[in-house]
Parts: structure tokens; C-alpha cells; sequence
């Protein structure tokens, strides 16, 4: 394992991009998660902290939802009916709604489409309460599919 991958508690790695660290997480299930993806050039490096664990990068359910920035990331952890973590992508305060700031409305747009056509029971996001029953029905309401 490299210098820079190091584990912090019972398979939870820290993984250390220079002033930005990013966390894997080996899931019973054989899952695996990645918390936080770091910059835009972070990629190779998490590509080869994932290789270093003995895992393949196709092992994390990442979903790529440009918008609020060209590099945002939601995750879907495959447990209880599946999580998602919106992160910035949308926010729910008093209701469901558009994330706080977008780089571009459009591409938010796309992938909140995204977002509401995968099968979830839960949504945690950066910026409000999370939804603890048919959140994917609550995406699927307010952003359904066009087309």
C-alpha cells in the first residue's frame, strides 16, 4: 500500500491527494465507497489507491452529475434500499428542490434526471435533512423524465 493510503479505522482508508484527503470504505457487502472525490486531477491517483486495496474502480457506484460543478459526484450505496448521497446536486430544507449553485443549470438539470431514474429509498445531502423513505419517488416527482 502506498505512503499516502492509509487505513484510519476498521476498513476506512484515508487517501491523501496533497492538502485534499479522500476516504474508501470496504462495505461488508463487498461494495465499496468512495467518500469525496477530491479536484479534477484527482482521479488517477484514487484509480490507484483502489488498485493498491486489491479492488477495481468499477467496484465504486459512482454517478457522475455535473452541474454544480463539472466534477460533482453523487453516491448510491447499495444498503437498506439503497442510499444516495446527493451531495450539492439538490438540497432539501423546507422541500426538494435545486442545489444551492450551479456552474451550469443545464447540466444540473441532466442529472437530477439522472439521479431520479435510479432506484433509492434513501437521499442524504450537504445541504439540508435527508429523506428517510421513497426519496427516488420524491426525485422522480419533482424531476421527471422528459423525453
Amino acid at each position: 500500500m502506498r505512503r499516502s493510503t492509509r487505513p484510519i479505522a476498521t476498513d476506512v482508508y484515508e487517501v491523501g491527494l496533497g492538502g485534499v484527503n479522500v476516504f474508501l470504505i470496504h462495505l461488508d457487502d463487498g461494495g465499496l465507497v468512495l467518500i469525496d472525490a477530491g479536484v479534477s486531477r484527482s482521479g488517477p491517483r484514487i484509480g490507484q489507491a483502489i488498485r493498491d486495496l486489491g479492488r477495481r474502480p468499477s467496484d465504486l457506484r459512482a454517478v457522475h452529475t455535473p452541474g454544480h460543478t463539472a466534477g460533482h459526484l453523487a453516491l448510491l450505496l447499495p444498503r437498506d434500499g439503497g442510499v444516495l448521497f446527493v451531495g450539492d446536486a439538490a438540497t432539501n430544507f423546507l422541500r426538494l428542490t435545486w442545489g444551492p449553485i450551479y456552474e451550469d443549470v443545464a447540466q444540473g438539470r441532466e442529472s437530477l434526471a439522472k439521479l431520479a431514474a435510479l432506484d433509492f429509498e434513501m437521499a442524504a445531502f450537504a445541504h439540508g435533512r435527508a429523506i428517510r423513505a421513497h426519496a427516488g419517488e420524491r426525485f422522480r416527482a419533482r424531476w421527471p423524465a422528459t423525453g
